[in-house]
């Protein structure tokens, strides 16, 4: 059956087709609608990875957690052991200190090291102390006892401080002004005799002194003006009088 137009029944009806959907000009609309989001996310990846190498670069220039600083094989008073073996352990790992005038001298010194003075090197020069003297076994006390004015009367006394029983001297020098000796005693013992030399008197005992005891010579002198103490007082040859 055929329609009054003179075309089949049921033919197509109108004009030309129509472009379909998605052809090639909608597929080049989509392309450069996407670039300008291909460039933000390459723009990002680039970000990314500058962040990614910055942070390992920074993670290996800080040391970790726990590893000892690093330490200039060479710098003064420094030291250098081989990186993973414990120091100390060999000839490998031994510890390396070296300064500058160090590692100059190192090449020219001979490998035989000087020895070094001790303290006891350096004072065995030094003469030794003396030893401490022994307290005296004898001495004695010089004292005034009367005083006149042309004379004077005085006395030592002689100190026995040995264990043993000691015969005594006493040697008394005057200046100038004390002259004669008038008289000489001691008591209750025998008397002891005197040899003048000058101005020096010694007086020498006949009867020795006992032990831890004492005795007192006595004299009297004739003297110029007021003097009346001795120059110098010896008992037994050594121990100097001392003066009341």
């Amino acid at each position: 059956m055929s329609d009054p137009v003179g075309g089949p029944v049921g033919g197509p009806v109108g004009g030309p087709e129509e472009p379909r959907p998605g052809g090639a000009a909608e597929r080049r609309r989509r392309l450069f609608a996407a670039v300008p989001w291909v460039a933000v996310l390459g723009g990002a990846l680039v970000v990314v990875l500058l962040f990614v190498a910055v942070a390992a670069y920074l993670s290996a220039e800080r040391p970790t957690a726990g590893a000892p600083d690093p330490v200039w094989p060479y710098a003064p008073g420094g030291t250098a052991s081989r990186p993973g073996s414990p120091s100390g352990s060999g000839p490998a790992s031994s510890a390396v200190s070296r300064s500058p005038s160090a590692a100059r001298s190192a090449s020219t010194a001979p490998t035989t090291a000087r020895p070094t003075p001790s303290r006891t090197t350096r004072s065995a020069g030094r003469p030794a102390p003396p030893p401490p003297r022994e307290p005296a076994a004898l001495t004695g006390r010089y004292r005034v006892l009367a005083e006149y004015d042309d004379s004077f009367i005085a006395e030592v006394r002689v100190r026995n401080h040995s264990d043993a029983a000691r015969q005594w001297t006493v040697e008394v020098r005057f200046p100038s002004e004390v002259h004669g000796l008038r008289s000489f005693w001691v008591e209750d013992t025998p008397q002891p005799t005197v040899r003048r030399s000058g101005a020096t008197y010694v007086f020498s005992s006949t009867e020795p002194v006992d032990r831890d005891s004492s005795v007192a010579l006595r004299f009297h002198f004739d003297r110029y003006g007021r003097a009346e103490v001795p120059s110098s007082c010896v008992v037994g040859g050594g121990a100097r009088c001392g003066l009341d």
